[in-house]
């Protein structure tokens, strides 16, 4: 997975980050992530997906998680434990944890013995042994589950009082309806990079001479710079680049193909997310989100890679994803799943004649053909001719049935 995008809310009041969220995009399995990447609060929180647009289009139905994670854990001792050299379990789970997930742990300490001790336990908790605060206040730890089967929580010792003990989930995945292509070129980890010409990021592979890219990167912190730039003998050759706070995007062009770092700096800067792809005709498909926990929300936004849909006659419309290795079987079907500026590509074999469901828009059609070497090798039950293109720009099809391919009222449909 490559992570896309941080985003983060501030106090108004400190500069401490109260609350940020990292997306991440799964191309084989065709997913979106969001995660909890921090969280910082002085009470028990709710933690809720409240928005979710794929290029303004509702998602939300799409989710695998609810979108208000549930409350997941309970008190099972009396709020002050027994003290005493014996360990109690003063917090059980109601249900098993998703493996590899992420949770958020929250707990208030109302009082404390000096000796007291709080902990995830070695043995019966779905997460690594880990000894936890016994200050007086609200903590909140984010944890993966690393096994599905146990089902403590908390064990103490000594004499403590709780307020409350909370485990929710801390991360939501999204089914897209679509494969995703477009490689991450960009090999860099996010976070924090100081020095005099400090390399932040090398591409991943050979870029093509005279292509276009698309750089994103966001900028969280400036501990005192001077200069952000392409390196002179990096792919794109020499640029200097905005270093204010907040997402840019920039289009370059490469020069040469050598492998050198493409990005560096001058002082001290922190990333929150850093992306280079082949420019396409989709860069910039856009999600946007909304994370609330409490008082507290974030509002962010990623970039989907370009999409490709994948339609075989042995596919499913059912369980397929789209994905190469998981596709659709009726090109309908597909047609009703995409977006414009997808391209869906049938696989050798022969279909029905077909509704399109989906328009394309102005610059973004959408495009129904086969991949290189297959074009004969795909059969539409009439005679598909190569390379007829429906519906130029403003010009809507009503009813129109040609080649086994029916169009009613869609824009911007290609057929190559």
């Amino acid at each position: 997975m490559n992570i896309l995008s941080l985003g983060v809310s501030q106090s108004t009041t400190a500069p401490q980050i109260k609350i940020s969220v990292a997306s991440s995009f799964d191309k084989e399995a065709t997913q979106m992530k969001l995660r909890l990447a921090r969280l910082r609060t002085h009470g028990r929180v709710d933690l809720t997906l409240s928005a979710l647009t794929l290029d303004d289009r509702d998602t939300r139905p799409l989710l695998r998680d609810a979108p208000a994670s549930p409350e997941l854990a309970e008190l099972v001792t009396s709020l002050s434990a027994p003290s005493g050299d014996d360990s109690v379990v003063a917090a059980e789970l109601t249900q098993t944890l998703e493996l590899g997930a992420l949770y958020l742990v929250s707990y208030e300490i109302s009082e404390a013995s000096p000796l007291a001790t709080v902990y995830f336990p070695r043995l019966g908790c779905p997460f690594d042994f880990q000894a936890l605060n016994t200050t007086p206040g609200v903590h909140n730890r984010l944890v993966t589950a690393t096994n599905d089967t146990d089902t403590t929580l908390l064990r103490t010792e000594g004499s403590l009082t709780f307020g409350f003990v909370s485990c929710c989930k801390a991360e939501w995945t999204v089914d897209l309806p679509l494969g995703t292509t477009g490689d991450e070129l960009s090999n860099t980890t996010t976070g924090r990079f100081s020095g005099a010409g400090r390399a932040v990021a090398t591409t991943t592979r050979a870029l093509t001479t005279g292509e276009d890219y698309v750089l994103y990167y966001e900028i969280t912190g400036d501990g005192g710079s001077n200069g952000l730039f392409t390196a002179i003998n990096g792919p794109f050759g020499f640029r200097q680049l905005q270093r204010t706070i907040g997402v840019h995007n920039v289009i370059l062009t490469c020069q040469n193909a050598e492998l050198n770092p493409f990005l560096r700096i001058n002082g001290d800067l922190t990333f929150g997310a850093i992306s280079l792809r082949l420019r396409g005709p989709d860069a910039g498909r856009r999600v946007n989100w909304e994370v609330g926990a409490g008082e507290l929300s974030r509002a962010g936004k990623a970039y989907v890679p370009s999409a490709e849909i994948y339609v075989s006659p042995t596919g499913s419309d059912s369980v397929g994803t789209g994905a190469a290795t998981n596709p659709y079987q009726s090109p309908e079907f597909a047609t009703s799943r995409a977006m414009p500026g997808d391209t869906i590509f049938l696989r050798p074999g022969v279909y029905d004649p077909f509704e399109v469901q989906g328009s394309g828009s102005a610059g973004s059609p959408l495009t129904i053909t086969t991949l290189p070497g297959e074009e004969r090798q795909v059969i539409i039950r009439g005679d598909l001719k190569s390379h007829v293109a429906y519906g130029g720009p403003g010009v809507a099809q009503n009813n129109a049935m040609r080649d086994g391919i029916r169009i009613v009222g869609k824009n911007h449909v290609v057929l190559r």
